[in-house]
């Protein structure tokens, strides 16, 4: 799913439901660069190491995934804590 919300497309693509089942056995990802998708370096690398198909060359659980793609959002700068009520203007009550 976050390749998915990043890179605005599934990380696999066929016509039929058994060729989506051979992509996801078989395929490696595209990376979201080759698709135009301009990612800091870290972020990407953090996202193709979570979908490799080696077990052994992805992260061991949730946990770790989600720490190291912390690490790597922080490593850009960007804020990691977004106040949504903060980009709306207060609706005063009725």
């Amino acid at each position: 799913m976050l390749y998915e919300m990043l890179t605005g497309r599934l990380p696999f693509q066929a016509s039929t439901d058994v060729g989506m089942l051979r992509a996801q056995v078989q395929d490696t990802p595209v990376p979201p660069s080759q698709l135009g998708v301009q990612l800091p370096a870290q972020i990407e690398r953090t996202l193709l190491t979570a979908l490799s198909k080696d077990p052994n060359q992805r992260f061991p659980d949730t946990t770790a995934f989600a720490a190291q793609f912390r690490e790597a959002v922080r490593s850009t700068g960007i804020p990691l804590t977004v106040n949504p009520g903060a980009a709306a203007p207060k609706q005063k009550p009725k």
